[in-house]
């Protein structure tokens, strides 16, 4: 962030600092995208754990 603000007092290099706000702004998104499939995956995962518990309980009874 202070690399960037310093950029921009430089009016030569206004150019770089709008590549580089453009390159964060995608690997945010990059970010949320792979937090968000992440937390689904585990979601997933835990459901079928919970199934395969309910499974082995009917078993035992």
């Amino acid at each position: 962030m202070i690399i960037i603000s310093l950029l921009m007092y430089v009016s030569n290099t206004t150019w770089l600092v709008q590549l580089l706000k453009f390159v964060i702004i995608i690997l945010n998104k990059l970010a949320k995208w792979v937090i968000d499939k992440g937390g689904r995956l585990n979601g997933l995962r835990e459901g079928t754990k919970l199934e395969f518990f309910q499974v082995k309980i009917r078993l035992m009874e």
